[in-house]
């Protein structure tokens, strides 16, 4: 990657990654998607509600991956630039 910016941003993100408080904040995030339930749901605001935070949930649980895939693609960029 040519721009330091973003090599650092990465860098820092893998080292993140890497650690043991990552794995177990993400072990919670899987948790908190399968305790996810509608049954008790009374009206659409609450079904709503929980819609949220099933969507804010996955976000943050498939953060890895789609960080690792934009390191991929900058670096293919980077290799189509040469």
């Amino acid at each position: 990657m040519t721009d330091p910016n973003q090599t650092k941003y990465f860098d820092d993100a893998l080292e993140m990654f890497a650690t043991d408080g990552w794995k177990a904040f993400q072990k919670e995030i899987v948790a908190a998607l399968s305790n996810v339930s509608i049954d008790g749901l009374n009206n659409a605001t609450e079904l709503h509600q929980a819609k949220g935070r099933v969507d804010i949930l996955r976000q943050i649980a498939s953060y890895e991956s789609a960080l690792r895939t934009s390191m991929e693609q900058a670096e293919e960029g980077d290799e189509e630039d040469s």
